[in-house]
């Protein structure tokens, strides 16, 4: 579909165009990437004039992003005196330690400046160390959210797909990234251009900034049981202190006996079992995403104690947690058996790690 004359001409504006910074940390997840980058240059080619400058700064060092398309490429951050609009962080969770000082000068320059600046994904990590989220709300991916709880417990974490608030703004990351993008478009430009952009792009968007992140229980295991909805996600969020199995089935409003028929039918396990292996898959992100000790990684997932959890590890991940975390391997780096989500659960055996007790 073509923007009618009438159409563009009411695109037209007096405003200055704005330049977005992009800077990519070892890690960047290349999709976000092109998603963001796609986004903005839609919204581009849609105007009579473009509007967004798009600056990119690779720290990848790997080539893989030199095809962008964008305005300027750098290999380091531009003299600070360069004026940026946004500012946009990818990257996994490196600590600021692990950042190039000179990036560390130039965001901290322009955290003090007019600059909007945000994190998509995991890149909250080195802007967190640098104190840019204090007190503002942020919006992390589901899979990171307990790990970074327990690194910065001042943090406010949300559950929110992205949250903009001030001069800062965060993104749980994947198909969100678009969502972040489309709102800023809709914020500079109105909100016919995002519409028009997202209709380009053949995406049904949101710009309702508080819409909540899908539970992995409802995309990964498709529950359509709203009985059976709740009770997983009353587990999710009662890892620390598992709720007795008669407790879950009280507050969803069924007998023990069709608990366990319910999670038979659907997930061919056990309440408790799935429990277990929940908080077990927890542990792992933990172990593997985090610096926590093991012992309080164990009561963190609710294990009696560390030894407990070791033994209940081992039996379900064929490895200790000492050694998985000594070989920080990649998340889905696992036995072929538990490579599988937990959508998936036929492979996870009720007996594979103790005899089932009412109390997970």
């Amino acid at each position: 579909m073509l923007l009618s004359e009438n159409e563009g001409n009411r695109l037209k504006t007096s405003l200055s165009e704005k330049t977005v910074g992009i800077l990519l940390l070892p890690d960047s997840p290349a999709v976000e990437v092109h998603l963001m980058v796609d986004c903005f240059n839609r919204a581009n080619e849609t105007r009579a004039e473009p509007y967004y400058d798009l600056v990119v700064i690779d720290r990848t060092e790997d080539g893989t992003f030199s095809g962008l398309d964008v305005h300027k490429y750098h290999s380091s951050p531009p003299d600070q005196a360069v004026p940026f609009d946004y500012i946009v962080v990818f990257g996994g969770q490196r600590r600021v330690g692990n950042l190039n000082p000179s990036d560390v000068k130039w965001l901290l320059y322009h955290g003090r400046k007019e600059a909007i600046i945000g994190a998509i994904g995991n890149s909250v990590v080195p802007l967190a160390d640098l104190g840019l989220f204090t007190n503002t709300p942020i919006a992390v991916h589901w899979l990171s959210e307990l790990s970074l709880r327990e690194t910065y417990p001042k943090l406010k974490i949300t559950g929110d797909l992205f949250v903009h608030s001030g001069r800062r703004f965060t993104c749980c990351g994947g198909m969100a990234t678009l969502d972040v993008s489309l709102y800023f478009i809709a914020q500079d430009c109105g909100d016919y251009l995002a519409s028009y952009v997202a209709d380009i792009l053949v995406y049904s968007h949101s710009q309702n900034a508080a819409r909540q992140q899908r539970s992995s229980s409802d995309y990964h295991l498709s529950i359509s049981d709203q009985r059976l909805l709740k009770a997983v996600k009353l587990m999710q969020r009662n890892l620390e202190n598992p709720l007795d199995v008669n407790d879950i089935a009280d507050q969803v409003g069924l007998g023990i006996r069709n608990l366990q028929r319910l999670f038979k039918r659907h997930l061919d396990t056990s309440p408790v079992s799935y429990y277990k292996h929940l908080r077990l898959w927890n542990a792992r992100r933990l172990l593997l995403d985090s610096s926590i000790r093991i012992s309080e990684i164990a009561l963190t997932c609710g294990f009696i104690s560390s030894s407990h959890f070791t033994s209940c590890y081992k039996q379900y991940f064929s490895v200790t947690p000492s050694r998985e975390r000594r070989s920080r391997s990649s998340f889905h780096s696992v036995h072929p058996k538990h490579r599988e989500s937990m959508r998936m659960s036929k492979s996870m055996a009720a007996d594979a790690l103790e005899p089932e007790k009412e109390h997970a």
